[in-house]
């Protein structure tokens, strides 16, 4: 099975060897996880160290933010299409596909559809992974976009859609998702997990009057992944992940 190495100092070990080229892994976990910096730092040395470009999709933040907040690591986030689809809320104004807007010096593009269509975020990343040949794609997040979803029917479908639609244009993506606080589960809506074809899940727990970090390879198909609950760091220089460390042996738990 062909691999695509995340990047991530400790997490390949994790994975024997990366993520299945081609697959979808939903990245899920609580506010302050890292699920973002994950996300970004997957692109990155997606690009610095295996030469593959990048798109980094988001349905939250607007581009130029993503790009001031991921300068803290020194990394040169500006060598990824990173795309913002942002729709409005107002209903009172008039119907348009999007209204565009790019810098010519930066490489990122902001979508402002007037109103919400799930054939917007199709097309839109369609364009972009061809336009840049993107081998990685990173969705943020799809907590998010199922917001603008009316039914728990419609949210499944059209999660499987995306899931369907990035298998097709044979890009290796991650799937953020929010895991909510004091509820079962691991995902937002109970379905991503069954979906996707991997889950890394990443946890940020409370030792004393401090918080320790950790991820665990939930599932990924076809791969002998680790099954423990690791220490991971985010440090200068981004995630660092202890694959032979235990986050809860750490605990003392």
């Amino acid at each position: 099975m062909e691999k695509t190495p995340t990047g991530i100092p400790g997490l390949d070990e994790m994975l024997d060897g990366g993520i299945p080229r081609n697959y979808t892994v939903l990245v899920t976990g609580g506010a302050g996880t890292g699920k973002s910096t994950f996300g970004m730092q997957f692109l990155v040395k997606g690009l610095e160290e295996y030469g593959e470009n990048g798109l980094y999709i988001t349905f939250e933040e607007r581009p130029k933010d993503i790009i001031r907040n991921f300068s803290q690591f020194g990394w040169d986030v500006e060598k990824i299409r990173i795309v913002g689809i942002l729709p409005q809320k107002s209903s009172f104004i008039s119907p348009a596909k999007y209204i565009e807007k790019k810098s010519d010096k930066k490489n990122y593009f902001e979508y402002t559809p007037r109103r919400f269509s799930v054939d917007i975020i199709r097309d839109t990343i369609i364009k972009h992974v061809e336009e840049v040949n993107a081998k990685r794609v990173v969705i943020d997040s799809v907590t998010a976009l199922a917001f603008f979803l009316s039914s728990d029917l419609e949210i499944r479908q059209e999660i499987l859609g995306l899931i369907n639609l990035l298998s097709e244009l044979e890009v290796t993506s991650l799937i953020l998702s929010e895991k909510p606080e004091g509820k079962e589960g691991i995902s937002r809506f109970g379905v991503e997990e069954f979906l996707a074809h991997g889950v890394i899940i990443l946890y940020n727990i409370v030792k004393g009057s401090e918080r320790v970090r950790g991820i665990e390879v939930f599932k990924m198909r076809g791969v002998n992944h680790s099954k423990k609950i690791c220490l991971m760091e985010i440090g200068p220089n981004g995630i660092e992940v202890y694959p032979t460390e235990s986050l809860y042996r750490d605990l003392n738990l």
